[in-house]
Order: structure tokens, then sequence, then C-alpha cells
């Protein structure tokens, strides 16, 4: 999926990552498609984004084609497989190694934002979401 949408946005084909498996290896290539949104973009990242999404901030990250706010992510990008031991208990392993273009693991570390930008319970009390205010205000700026 991030490959698909990164086509949305990209002119050139890019990459998002490695994905290394024991015998294998996938590459996240993204491929431009007709008429891409060239504009600014913001993703907003906190401690629930995992997996994909993290695949894709990273990667849109460190191309500099997107500008992450909010908090760090949760630091799971990696597939794994959940096996029933004999005794009823279930085992979860990681089955591949996930890298960004630049050689960073997300694994355990998360997307670390460009603007920091903490959820607060006052502010989410009253009806505020200062995360998606701070992605406006940039978004609203002439700069990058």
């Amino acid at each position: 999926m991030a490959p698909g949408i990164t086509g949305r946005l990209e002119t050139e084909q890019v990459s998002l990552g490695v994905m290394k498996m024991r015998d294998a290896e996938l590459k996240f290539i993204a491929f431009p498609q007709p008429n891409p949104y060239t504009g600014k973009v913001i993703i907003l990242t906190d401690g629930g984004s995992a997996s994909t999404s993290e695949v894709f901030a990273s990667g849109l990250q460190e191309l500099g084609r997107a500008v992450i706010v909010g908090e760090t992510s949760l630091g799971a990008a990696l597939p794994s497989v959940i096996q029933k031991l004999p005794t009823g208990a279930l085992f979860q392993y990681a089955i591949a190694d996930f890298k960004t273009p630049k050689g960073v693991l997300i694994e355990g570390r998360g997307v670390i934002p460009d603007v920091e930008v903490k959820l607060t319970r006052r502010a989410l009390l009253t009806g505020r979401d200062v995360q998606l205010e701070a992605a406006v205000e940039r978004i609203q700026k002439n700069d990058k």
C-alpha cells in the first residue's frame, strides 16, 4: 500500500526501503503515476502509528517529500508470525528486517517527527487536536 500511495506523490521512481527475509528481499519501490500531487505533504504520527504507516512515513521523510508532525511512532515495522505452542501459549516472532533507504532500522526506534507535538489530555478534553493544528499551520506556511 505504501508504494502505491507514494506513486501518487512522486514524479520519479523512488525507494521507501527494503525488507530482508532469510531467503528473499522485498524492495518497497514506488512508481510515479500520472498527474501526481506535488504540493506539501504532512504526515501525523504517534505511538499508535505502526507497520506500513512507519514504512510510508520514514520513506517520505528521508526523501524530503513529507514533514512528520506529532510523536515518535511505535517502532513495530516488521512482519511476524504467531504460532501456538503445545502449552496453548502463543509465540510471536519477526520473520524479516526492514531498513529505510538510508539504512535506518525503524523497529524498536520508530519514526522520529520533524516537528514534535505531544497530545495532551487537557487539549483533547477541550476539543483541540494540537497535532492536527500544528500540521495545518505547517501547510499554511510558505516554506517547505
